[in-house]
């Protein structure tokens, strides 16, 4: 397993994108209409919007990555 060290001020995150993140992110989209951008797109809008779906997914794969490190026992 890897995972991705991130500096969020003083505080060091560990995210992970595993089946789990990859099934909750996909569920991101099932509000939009079909011809709509995926989720990955619309994160990196530089929107309000664009910016919630990416604290969203950071959410989401923080999560993981801290699940994953109590799971190796660190």
């Amino acid at each position: 397993m890897k995972t991705i060290e991130f500096a969020l001020g003083y505080k060091i995150m560990y995210l992970y994108y595993n089946g789990e993140a990859m099934f909750r992110c996909n569920e991101l989209d099932k509000d939009q209409p079909e011809d709509a951008p995926d989720w990955i797109s619309r994160m990196l809008d530089n929107t309000l919007d664009g910016k919630r779906l990416l604290c969203k997914v950071a959410h989401i794969l923080a999560e993981q990555g801290e699940l994953c490190r109590r799971y190796l026992q660190y």
